[in-house]
Formats: structure tokens, C-alpha cells, sequence
């Protein structure tokens, strides 16, 4: 699987915007400022006089991207892959230099000019997904000893992220964020959001450079990223239980009848019980002492035979084996 380019923000200090209609500003004051406190924004209007504009920024919003002009120069923002498909991630160079071509058409049109292949490549988020039944909890012994840090607090109920301002790495489901009609998308990005970053993990200075480049190198960048944040920590032989193994067996005891829960907890201690007491007839032996009648052992006998059918199957995995799978799906 390749990583496809799910963000990309470009910058550039040399540019000319011949019209300044179609932009908004951004004139936010603080409290105790005025107007004046405001910096003046100098752009070169293609005339022998700048342009200057009391701003924190002026922005451009399009339907293919967003485009934003401050102090350090014009931003270029856009998601190559949301411009092609609602949620497949694209890898193929020549669909992306099409859709680089068209935002830069669609600003020419707007009379804001720039050489697009000398903007510097200021972030770039790389991501691979797959369809994972059970979805990420499966997962979440491996997250937490990744020390990864649960994003439930913007919306992702069993996403994790690592990182900082600087790079970062996300597991979320995407058919949550994307409203899916179909579930258990799971993606993971890896973001690198700041220009130096970008070049020394990537070694992609600009955006005509990244032509250059090809899939083995856009992989080399995902992976040796994650392998050297995420996947790099020594990894343990904790022991965890099979989350599928086990919602299967819950499924079981729902549809079974009545007291599903006490079926199931009763099933997960039973062997350890019968090992106590040396054999289940001892059971049947303790409930006759206690005045149960005949047709009451019976009745309990067939009920803990299913149970204990159920009892043996706790299957347990290794959290080395949920980090080395989540790494063979994403990361290899």
C-alpha cells in the first residue's frame, strides 16, 4: 500500500496580487489595541508602488483551497485528495500535478500570481487507511503502550495521537469523521507541519521538487517517520485479551436468552473454579447439600455445560503482536 497525499501547504514570499476585490481581511484588535496597532501589510501590485493594507491578513477561500496572505508571505492550503474522491487518498503524481494546476489556474484567473513549483512545501500530511473490522478499540492496548494520547476531546471517540506542534501522528476512524455509509475506515497520518521539518524528514524543499520524487520516496518519508515516533519504542510481551474473540462470545450468550452479562463473566471464571474444586460435579455436589432438588441440578447442569463450552475460548494475544500487525498494515 502506498501513502497518498491527503494535505499539502505551500508558501512563498515572491508573488503579485493585481486585485485585492475578492479578498477578505482579518483586522482582529486586541483588547487595550486600536486600529493603528494593526501591522501594514506591503504587497507588490504588479505596479511600481506596493500595496499596503493595515491587516493581520487578507485571505482568498475557494472551493479547492484556501489561500491566506500575512507578514511572512502567501499561503497556499489544500487537501489533493478531498479534491478527488470524498475518501480514497491519492498516490498517483500525475492526478496531483493536475490538481496543483488547476488551483494555480483558478489564482492566475484571480490575478494572484506565483511560480508554484519554487513555493516551499510548509507541511505535508501523508496517510494510508484500511477497512479494519471491529474498528481501532481492537486496538487500544497497543495505542496506550504507545503512549498514545486519546482524541476524544475533538470528536474521535477511539482515535489516538502522538507528536507536537512540529509533526504529528493520528489514528482515527475516517468513516466516523467523513460520515461513511460504510464503517471500520481506518486511517493513519502522519503530519509534518512545519517548513523545517518538512526538509529535514522529506528532503522536499519545494513543490516542484516533489515531481521529482516518486512513490518509493513518498513511502520511505511515511514509514521512516512512523518507525522512528511511533513504532520505535521496545516492544513488550504484555498479554491482552482478543477483543474479537470476546465480543463474539458475548454475542452468543445475547442471543441465548436472558442473564447474557452473568453468562459471560461466569464463563471467564469457570475453568479457574472447577480447577479449585477439582471438578464440575463438585458443583452439582455443593448445590444438593444446599437443598436444591433434582430437576433444579438439571436444570442448572445444561445451563453451565453451555457456559462452560464457551469458558475455553479466551483467546489472549500479545500486545507485540497488535503493534506488529498495526505496523504491517500502515507502516511496511
Amino acid at each position: 500500500m502506498d501513502a497518498g497525499f491527503d494535505k499539502l501547504i505551500l508558501t512563498s514570499k515572491d508573488f503579485i496580487i493585481k486585485d485585492f476585490s475578492i479578498f477578505g481581511q482579518n483586522r482582529n484588535i486586541s483588547q487595550g489595541k486600536n486600529e493603528t496597532d494593526l501591522p501594514v501589510l506591503s504587497i507588490d501590485n504588479g505596479t511600481t508602488q506596493m500595496e499596503n493594507i493595515r491587516a493581520n491578513s487578507i485571505y482568498f477561500n475557494h472551493d479547492l483551497f484556501n489561500l491566506t496572505v500575512n507578514r511572512n508571505g502567501l499561503q497556499v492550503i489544500f487537501n489533493p485528495s478531498k479534491i478527488l474522491h470524498p475518501y480514497e487518498l491519492t498516490t498517483d503524481f500525475k492526478e496531483l500535478k493536475k490538481v496543483g494546476d488547476r488551483i494555480n489556474t483558478i489564482m492566475q484567473q484571480n490575478k494572484i500570481l506565483t511560480n508554484f513549483d519554487n513555493c516551499i512545501i510548509s507541511r505535508i500530511d501523508l496517510a494510508k487507511q484500511e477497512i479494519i473490522p471491529n474498528g481501532l478499540y481492537h486496538y487500544k492496548p497497543a495505542f496506550e503502550f504507545m503512549r498514545g494520547k486519546c482524541m476524544k476531546n475533538v470528536g474521535y471517540e477511539n482515535g489516538y495521537k502522538w507528536g507536537n506542534n512540529s509533526h504529528e501522528a493520528q489514528f482515527y476512524n475516517k468513516s466516523i469523521e467523513s460520515k461513511l455509509p460504510f464503517d471500520d475506515l481506518d486511517r493513519l497520518e502522519a503530519k509534518l507541519k512545519k517548513t523545517k521539518v518538512v526538509q529535514q524528514r522529506s528532503g522536499l524543499n519545494n513543490y516542484g521538487i516533489l515531481f521529482q520524487s516518486d512513490n518509493n520516496h513518498i513511502n520511505s518519508i511515511y514509514n521512516g517517520y512512523l518507525d522512528s515516533t511511533i513504532f520505535r519504542n521496545n516492544i513488550p510481551n504484555q498479554m491482552v485479551l482478543d477483543f474479537s474473540s470476546e465480543v463474539e462470545k458475548m454475542k452468543h450468550f445475547k442471543n441465548s436468552g436472558r442473564n447474557a452479562i452473568l453468562k459471560y463473566l461466569v464463563s471467564n471464571g469457570l475453568n479457574d473454579l472447577i480447577n479449585k474444586f477439582g471438578s464440575i460435579e463438585t458443583i452439582f455436589d455443593i448445590m444438593k447439600e444446599a437443598g436444591f432438588d433434582k430437576s433444579s441440578i438439571s436444570r442448572e447442569r445444561k445451563k453451565l455445560l453451555d457456559i462452560l463450552d464457551y469458558s475455553g475460548n479466551t483467546s489472549e494475544v500479545n500486545v507485540r503482536t497488535l503493534i506488529q500487525d498495526l505496523k504491517y498494515k500502515f507502516a511496511s
